[in-house]
């Protein structure tokens, strides 16, 4: 009986074990037929370093891995190693630092952004500026168009000035072009017109601007400057060969510094002109693109109704995030006047007020605002310098929001040099979000001195006190580590500090640049962090962010961009 019990428990055992030996077997089999797609490798693996994830603890590793465009895991560099497979890069650090791609989320230079502006007028007086133009126009065929750019400068802005001050006339203009329509588009989005591109334009728009008698002076601002510069001027040339090829070369600037994410202001053109390379599979650096549609649009509802709402519209390589309307202010709007004026300035004491100068607030770009909240757009991108200016795009933030709550919808306007703390509570409530630029602190500040004073200057980019009230702001310009430099420092090339009590750290900065930047387009759950699941766009440094001096931060070399877990920038014999 014993025997047969040792003996039936023994075939159990035996057929257990085979059981479990085939099962291993099979499963071994099984796995190593599976799929890449269920079962793969890191396609790259850093390690062996400090990878700065700028999360919202801001964590900080010794290893990451990357899968698939985006990051797979974070870990000390023996587990991240083990998830290395025969094709997998390895990049051994040797103690240097990761950081995520940086985000610049005001850069509105893209190749086409300004259709076909002409020919560029550089003299500064009036009979200089003539002369260039009957240059330009020699030649034309009757009813040919003439298109000119300039500077927003006294000689060319009747519309403001004493009437002793020389400018140029629109009887002027007729005697230069009497057969042709002629443009003149300025810097802060005024246009000059001779009579027979008045023609063109329907006198009740918006911004035709007249003399006492009521007679158009040519000079035109907002809706009806937007009709010639938006509606009439051509597009450039060859646009889906020329333009798409300045294009790719325009692009390739931006990973060297670091930049993985493009955010900024697009037109027609050159939304058309991106839209091009993203299909094409040719974009290296994210593109987010912010709709100039409704800037210095006449027709803002009919635009709103046609089109409906496209914010969010795209992949993770290219995505309309809102659209823009004509900013508050060119020239600094202020409640401060300038001890001193530029020459040949033309707007005075209290800068350029771009909503009023159309002479009526009510149906400027003011309203753009109000409707194209109305229609679900989230809306950003705005050059928004002085205080009054801040005023102004906060008051009409707070109509929109009265009628549909814009929190959580990423609303944002930028530039914000004299941001006052009074605006701040304002921007919190609503959740709007700042992206801020530190020219202010750069080279000796000369201009800005002699304008508003030191005293003024001073009290200018309270960029930490947005921080601690609980606004995030982010960093506008493409200039790689230089720009958080400048924010944490807020030196001047001759050694002048402007109000410490303002530098940001070196984390803060940092944040500035990636999760806070991405927050500005609603992605801070899928970008700006090196974070597992999120989209794997990372700088490797050749040094230690940390630990590197703050004065010297601009030069400390971008050594690796990835972007998607693609290489697009690496400097030769690095790794």
């Amino acid at each position: 009986m014993n025997n047969r019990r040792t003996f039936s428990l023994g075939l159990q055992s035996f057929i257990l074990v085979a059981i479990l030996a085939s099962g291993a077997l099979l499963y071994s089999q099984s796995a190593s037929d599976l799929p890449q797609e269920v079962v793969a490798y890191a396609d790259m693996v850093f390690y062996n370093g400090k990878v700065i994830t700028a999360d919202g603890d801001f964590t900080i590793a010794e290893a990451v891995a990357v899968r698939d465009g985006k990051f797979l895991a974070l870990g000390n560099s023996q587990r991240i190693l083990a998830m290395a497979g025969p094709s997998t890069r390895r990049v051994d650090l040797e103690g240097r630092s990761v950081i995520p791609g940086l985000i610049a989320t005001h850069q509105h230079d893209y190749v086409g952004n300004t259709s076909k502006a002409g020919t560029r007028i550089t003299a500064r007086d009036v009979d200089g500026i003539l002369e260039e133009l009957r240059t330009g126009v020699a030649g034309l065929i009757p009813g040919e168009h003439a298109y000119f750019s300039g500077p927003s400068i006294a000689p060319l802005m009747c519309h403001n000035l004493d009437p002793g001050v020389p400018c140029v006339k629109l009887a002027q203009l007729d005697t230069v072009a009497p057969d042709n329509p002629l443009a003149i588009t300025l810097q802060n989005n005024q246009v000059i017109v001779n009579s027979r591109m008045l023609e063109l334009i329907p006198l009740d728009a918006s911004g035709v601007l007249k003399d006492e008698q009521g007679r158009p002076t040519g000079q035109l601002r907002g809706g009806a400057g937007g009709i010639v510069a938006y509606e009439i001027m051509p597009w450039h040339d060859d646009i889906f060969g020329a333009s798409v090829a300045e294009e790719i070369e325009n692009l390739k600037r931006w990973p060297p510094r670091g930049i993985t994410t493009l955010m900024g202001r697009g037109q027609g053109q050159a939304v058309t002109v991106l839209r091009e390379l993203w299909l094409a599979g040719k974009l290296e650096t994210r593109i987010r693109i912010v709709h100039e549609f409704l800037r210095q649009n006449p027709r803002p509802e009919m635009f709103l109704k046609r089109m409906g709402n496209l914010t969010g519209l795209g992949d993770d390589w290219f995505k309309i995030i809102g659209a823009t309307t004509q900013a508050a202010d060119g020239e600094a709007f202020t409640s401060r006047a300038r001890l001193n004026l530029g020459e040949n300035d033309s707007y005075g004491v209290y800068g350029n007020d771009k909503w009023g100068e159309t002479g009526d607030l009510a149906t400027s770009d003011r309203l753009n605002i109000i409707l194209a909240n109305r229609y679900g757009w989230s809306l950003k991108g705005y050059h928004t310098a002085g205080d009054r200016a801040n005023d102004r795009m906060l008051e009409a933030f707070a109509e929109a929001n009265r009628e549909k709550p814009l929190a959580g919808r990423h609303f944002g306007y930028d530039h914000n040099e004299m941001v006052q703390r009074k605006h701040i509570d304002a921007m919190r409530e609503m959740g709007v979000v700042t992206a801020v630029r530190g020219s202010s602190f750069r080279g000796n500040n000369s201009g800005l001195v002699r304008e508003f004073g030191a005293d003024a200057v001073n009290e200018m980019g309270l960029i930490k006190t947005l921080i601690d009230n609980g606004v995030h702001p982010t960093i506008e310009t493409g200039e790689g580590l230089e720009a958080i430099q400048e924010f944490m420092l807020r030196t001047t090339e001759d050694g002048r500090v402007w109000n410490p009590d303002e530098k940001v750290s070196r984390q803060e900065g940092l944040w500035m640049y990636t999760l806070w930047g991405a927050a500005y387009s609603g992605e801070q759950d899928t970008l700006g962090s090196i974070e597992p699941g999120k989209l794997a766009d990372l700088v490797v440094l050749g040094g230690d962010y940390m630990e590197w001096p703050a004065e010297e931060l601009g030069t400390l070399r971008i050594l690796m961009t990835v972007v998607g877990g693609k290489t697009v920038y690496e400097t030769r014999g690095a790794f």
